[in-house]
């Protein structure tokens, strides 16, 4: 037979853990959209930069992240209400520099993946006060090492600078971490908890 209090206490175990459940749904569930979008703008990006380079080249495809990447991120957000970006430790242009969370998350990442994490499954969220963050990592491919790797050709890196004077994105080998998608939603809260 369980004692009352015994009793009482494991009812009161259980209704918390439904309480903490039911809490982080909502969560769940911004978090889910986060990664839908996430994989749509990766996807549309990769599209266009294969297009590229079919039918201009890599410098064509440099010209592609220069202008296109923003615009695609701009259509995304003002379709999904979600600011979304891109960071790095090594960032191409100076607009995509890692606030200190995002710093902080990025070098998360590093020790994640020296700890054995696969790192194309790896990402990282919070709720922060009124808002939702989502970071998602992203690993160095064969497709980017051309204008991101260690041995970029001498044109194409003159290109390069061109577009980017301060340009710190290259030496990358397959399997890093390149940086992260960024992500940031306001989300609606009544009594302290988040309305979906």
């Amino acid at each position: 037979m369980i004692k009352p209090c015994i009793k009482s206490g494991l009812i009161v175990a259980c209704l918390l853990c439904y309480a903490v459940s039911f809490a982080q749904e909502p969560v769940f569930s911004y978090v889910e959209e986060a990664r839908g979008i996430t994989q749509q703008f990766q996807q549309t990006l990769k599209q266009e930069l294969q297009a590229a380079i079919k039918t201009g080249g890599l410098k064509k495809a440099v010209d592609v992240c220069s202008l296109r990447a923003p615009e695609i991120a701009e259509k995304m957000a003002d379709e999904t209400g979600w600011a979304i970006g891109r960071t790095s430790i090594k960032t191409r242009h100076q607009n995509n520099k890692p606030t200190a969370q995002e710093k902080a998350v990025l070098d998360e990442f590093v020790s994640r993946k020296s700890a054995g994490e696969d790192l194309a499954e790896m990402e990282w969220w919070q709720q922060q006060g009124t808002s939702i963050m989502y970071m998602k990592a992203i690993p160095m491919q064969g497709l980017c090492l051309s204008c991101h790797g260690i041995t970029v050709e001498t044109s194409l890196k003159n290109h390069i600078k061109e577009l980017y004077p301060r340009d710190t994105a290259m030496g990358f080998k397959i399997g890093e971490i390149r940086g992260a998608f960024s992500l940031q939603k306001y989300i609606e809260l009544a009594n302290g908890q988040i309305i979906k």
